[in-house]
């Protein structure tokens, strides 16, 4: 990569890096603050909170302060935006991932914010604020928890791995989720709520794969690059395409064989 490529990437990421963390800030004074305000979306399990449109707001000004024209998509006041990978600049913004964790005052749930060139995420920043926990990442230039640089594991068979997925709030993906731990035959998996900081989880080794097959784009682009530059691998990598297949190359293949899952779509 160009040097000036890269201190591009990087300048995008310092960007993704500043927003996270003030919404970091203004989400958890609203977590204690006990006042919250709840809204459904698309049914009585897909809702939204105040601070969701709260740290979605202190984001937008954030990147928008650096980038004053840039494209915006985002999981609460602008979640549509046709041809998405067709963008040049497009900055994709999740304020809360795991609105659900945050309702009941638990602490896995996740700031994501990332920048993307064509559907390719090239940097990104991702906060899990009760943790304390900042990931980031630009292409090239690795992937870092902290400031210490993480990669995925070296686990090589799923029946022994630490397997990750989300059963989502429709009977249909439940029931595809399961259907699909039922065929890779891991007795070890967890559904926590919060698919971003799962597959964040996968790249610093703290597990070892995950899958979805129902991802939207604010979801998938900041983990996407996470793990490629944590040396794993991600199925599918559009931004667009629901299903996100991560870990390892070996566990990624082996998954991929077993379900047969590339077939299906």
């Amino acid at each position: 990569m160009l040097d000036i490529e890269k201190e591009k990437f990087s300048e995008r990421m310092k960007t993704a890096i500043r927003a996270v963390k003030s919404a970091g800030l203004v989400v958890l004074e609203m977590k204690d603050s006990q006042k919250l305000v709840f809204s459904s979306k698309d049914g009585k399990h897909d809702f939204s909170t105040e601070a969701d449109l709260a740290s979605e707001r202190v984001i937008i000004e954030t990147v928008t302060s650096g980038y004053p024209n840039a494209s915006i998509l985002t999981e609460e006041s602008q979640p549509h935006l046709e041809n998405p990978n067709d963008v040049e600049e497009l900055w994709v913004i999740d304020p809360i991932d795991g609105t659900l964790n945050f309702k009941r005052g638990r602490g896995f749930f996740a700031i994501s914010v990332s920048y993307v060139e064509k559907g390719v995420p090239k940097a990104t920043a991702v906060l899990s604020p009760v943790n304390n926990k900042l990931y980031y990442a630009f292409k090239d230039g690795g992937a870092y928890l902290n400031g210490k640089k993480i990669e995925v594991s070296n686990q090589e068979g799923l029946v022994d791995a630490y397997v990750t997925t989300d059963t989502y709030f429709t009977p249909e993906v439940r029931k595809r989720h399961l259907d699909l731990l039922e065929q890779i035959g891991t007795p070890y998996f967890t559904a926590s709520g919060s698919g971003i900081l799962s597959v964040c989880e996968v790249a610093e080794g703290a597990t070892d794969f995950f899958f979805h097959t129902n991802f939207k784009p604010w979801d998938k682009a900041g983990p996407t690059i996470i793990v490629q530059e944590a040396g794993g691998v991600v199925v599918d990598t559009d931004i667009t395409s629901p299903m996100i297949i991560a870990g390892n190359k070996t566990l990624v293949n082996e998954f991929i064989r077993k379900t047969k899952i590339l077939e299906k779509k």
